[in-house]
């Protein structure tokens, strides 16, 4: 996979708003895949495909703890441009 292959993966991994809104909760630190699938009052399944979405592309790393898999934010830099970007102070490139 290509450098610009993979930026491209990253970015359409992020372009989903659940998985955008897992990304921002989990730079507070990891959860479980039950645990954030109670954020969204959704099932564990469809949870459990975007995290996967969110893993392959590399965005997300996951760890197991017992019974318990928990995951969190692979690249800390998707959390800078996301805060970048929610702040609203992103401006044009001069």
């Amino acid at each position: 996979m290509t450098e610009k292959d993979r930026t491209a993966a990253i970015f359409k991994a992020l372009s989903h708003p659940l998985r955008l809104e897992v990304v921002r909760r989990l730079g507070h630190g990891e959860e479980c895949a039950c645990k954030i699938a109670q954020w969204f009052d959704s099932d564990r399944t469809t949870v459990s495909k975007h995290l996967a979405v969110l893993k392959d592309a590399g965005v997300l790393k996951d760890r197991k703890e017992g019974q318990w898999i928990l995951y969190s934010v692979a690249l800390c830099c998707v959390l800078d441009m996301i805060e970048c970007i929610d702040s609203g102070q992103c401006g044009p490139i001069s």
